[in-house]
This record gives structure tokens, sequence and C-alpha cells, in this order.
């Protein structure tokens, strides 16, 4: 005999994975439209505070607007006079805008480049590239030399950035940790240049180009492909979230019951935005998201086992069942939920662990939903 969801388990459903919002669900909706697959922790007010801070306080440690206004004139100069003109916003500026001054640099690049060839004839195009490339470099000192963002103070700078943005997993995959750890042994997350470092040099130390992730996303996969805000989804301004589900496409008893397999896929939701969701499908196929997560497919079966066996009723009775001493063991259904789970389940805190998307797309795809903590 199949088993029946319980009626009231979407009823109670607040604000559900692929955006439906239920009454009283207000800002719910307002922090879902702010969640990517992972989103950084922070709004953009405090993203635009911290890029104004990341730009005064390597401004100082490199020297940068300094040295470019002391660079002799050369064949690079109208390059180096536009940086500097327009370095605030080159080094603090949200993506829109690091776009329009890539737009605006590429005459003066193309124009510098071809100088550089006539005088230099002998050198292969990449040669030419590649001392283009150092000039900017060797002032947006990222990794350079030993005296770089990543290396200077044993590399302290780029650790005290990445605890800054405290994300303890990748962005781009949500599948590996990026966990920043000084002692006893040193590790942190990657830094992926959105706008690639070998085509904006001159982004190298921009706040939002540095986006934390790992290894197998920002070197494995992405490597040299292209990237823009108008093609890609950008960590810290839109995501996953109300555009694309994790779905199994198969019944809980068909899975529990009758031992029937099933292929996990990443689906469009049907209200996603239609200018956000190409971004996302091209950061699925760029990032390989579907053949990685069918690697892991085993966790959404065991979600499944969960969602059938503990279902709402369940879920109520240990919230009102457990008050050792006349108090209350679990202060929510939402706490009780992420225990069963082993998971973060509200989109405000799924940066905080791995494969915390997928466990709250199939909690939903089986009627398990949780709304968003409140500020």
């Amino acid at each position: 005999m199949e088993r029946e969801i319980p009626g009231n388990r979407r009823d109670r459903c607040v604000a559900c994975a692929c955006g439906r919002v239920e009454s009283g669900a207000e800002d719910s909706q307002k922090i879902q439209k702010e969640i990517i697959m992972i989103k950084v922790p922070f709004s953009l007010a405090e993203l635009d505070l911290m890029a104004d801070a990341f730009f005064k306080k390597n401004n100082a440690q490199f020297a940068i607007a300094a040295t470019i206004q002391n660079r002799p004139k050369d064949i690079f100069s109208d390059v180096f006079d536009y940086i500097g003109a327009n370095l605030p916003e080159i080094m603090k500026g949200r993506p829109d805008r690091l776009e329009f001054h890539g737009n605006q640099l590429a005459p003066y690049v193309t124009t510098s480049i071809q100088n550089f060839t006539r005088l230099n004839g002998d050198l292969s195009a990449r040669t030419i590239k590649k001392n283009y490339n150092n000039e900017i470099l060797k002032i947006f000192n990222y990794d350079h030399d030993h005296n770089s963002f990543t290396s200077r103070y044993d590399g302290r700078m780029a650790y005290d950035h990445a605890e800054l943005l405290n994300l303890n997993c990748c962005a781009y995959c949500n599948a590996q940790f990026t966990y920043t750890i000084r002692k006893p042994a040193k590790t942190r997350p990657h830094f992926d240049h959105f706008y690639a470092k070998s085509d904006h040099p001159y982004f190298a130390l921009s706040f939002y180009n540095l986006i934390p992730a790992c290894y197998v996303c920002n070197s494995t996969l992405k490597g040299s492909i292209i990237f823009k805000d108008s093609t890609h989804l950008h960590p810290f301004l839109g995501g996953f979230e109300n555009i694309y589900q994790f779905r199994t496409g198969i019944k809980d008893t068909d899975f529990v019951v009758n031992k029937q397999d099933f292929t996990l896929s990443l689906n469009p939701c049907k209200s996603a935005d239609t200018v956000l969701e190409p971004k996302a499908k091209n950061n699925i196929k760029d990032f390989a998201l579907v053949a990685r997560y069918e690697k892991h497919k085993d966790i959404a079966g065991e979600i499944i086992k969960k969602a059938y066996f503990y279902n709402n009723t369940t879920i109520k009775e240990l919230l009102e069942g457990y008050q050792p001493g006349g108090h209350r063991l679990f202060n929510s259904e939402a706490e009780i939920i992420e225990l069963l789970m082993g998971n973060k389940m509200t989109v405000d805190r799924l940066h905080e662990r791995i494969f915390s998307k997928l466990t709250r797309d199939v909690c939903d795809e089986f009627g398990i939903s949780v709304a968003p903590a409140k500020n």
C-alpha cells in the first residue's frame, strides 16, 4: 500500500526551495532573492563596505596609486593613466563596473600592445602579452612575487581575507569545504579571479573579483574559461535559489519500499528568472555539477529515506514531546529537521556546510521545507 504524505506537510511550508512563498513569509522571500549556490553570507551593502576597506588596505600596502602616479612615461602610459584615474572603482567596484572599466580599457590595451609589438617584432604574441601583463601585475601584485598578496607576511593578507569572507564551502559547487585554518597546519580556499587575471590583470586585486573557491572549481574546471556577469552567476550577487533545483524524480515508496533507482538532476524552477536562468545553466555546465553530483546521489537517497520515516507528524511530536524539566529540548521544527537531515536547511546558512543546497532541495521535493532564519 502506498504511503501518503500528510496533507499538512506542504501547508506548513513557509518558503520552499523553488520560490513558493506562503502568507507571512515576506521576509523569507526577500532573503531568498539574494542567495546563490552558495552566496557569501553578506548583503551587498556589507560587501561594499568590505570592498572599500579592502581597497584602502591594499592600496596602502602595495602603494598602488603612488606607483602608478610615479611611473615613467612609456608605451603603456595610456593604460596606466586610465587605471590611475579610476583606481578606487577598479579595486572596489561591483562586477558591472569592472566590466565597464574593462571595456573602456580595451582600446588603450590594444594600442599599447600594438606599439610594443612594433618595437619588439622578434617576440611572439604570447611573450608580448606576458610582458604587458607583468607590467600591470607588478603593481596589482596578487601572486607576482614573494612580496605579493598571497605571500607577504607569510601569506597573512590572503588568510585574513579568506577569514573575512567566512565561506566554509565552495561558492561554485557547494561540494568541497573551503575552511581557513592557520594552526597547526595552514589551508585556505583558492581565490578564483572571476574575470581572468590573464585577460584582466588590472583586476587581480579587485575585491569583487576574488571568489573563495575549491581547487576543483578554480583550477581543474574553470581554468581559462571566460566568465562575465552577463554570462555566469557571480557568487557575490545572485544564484541558484529559485532558479535551479536538485530533483530525484522518484516517489519515496518506489525508492524505499520497491528499491527503484533514480537519476539526480538539476532542473530549472518554474518561476526561474529568465535573465538569471541562462547564467545558472552556464555555471552548471562549466563546473560539471550534474556529473559531479551524480557521484553523490547516495546522499539524496539517505534524505529520501529520512523524509519517508520522519514525517511532519513525527517532527511535531519531537518538538512537543521532549520537554525535560518542563523545558523544550528543541526551539523549532526547523532545528529538528536540520538535526535529522544532518545539514543546514535555511538559505541564509547554506554556506556553512557542503551539500546543503542538495539537502534542502531533496527535502523540499518530499515535502519537508523550512523558512530562512530571521535576522
